[in-house]
């Protein structure tokens, strides 16, 4: 699973979130996203590279350690603006 961390734009104090990232994308720290949140879609800023982790178990215990939720949000958007496809 290829996965970043980012922050939300909107909250100056945001933690960095988890969010999953098709394969064939990566992005570099910094790069403006469009995230899927439980309040809609948030444009975030990465603050990681894109990590790939290919052990689903890895990837869960990874998620619990940072307070997430799995199934992950995902990107869905770059800017400049461009959807993203996911293949499933």
């Amino acid at each position: 699973m290829n996965l970043v961390f980012a922050k939300h734009l909107d909250d100056k104090n945001a933690k960095g979130y988890l969010f999953e990232v098709p394969e064939r994308m990566k992005f570099t720290a910094g790069f403006i996203v469009r995230v899927e949140t439980k309040r809609g879609d948030k444009l975030a800023e990465c603050v990681s590279d894109t990590f790939s982790i290919e052990n689903e178990q890895a990837v869960r215990i990874l998620v619990k350690e940072v307070g997430g939720t799995f199934p992950l949000k995902r990107v869905i958007g770059i800017y400049p603006l461009q959807k993203i496809i996911y293949d499933n």
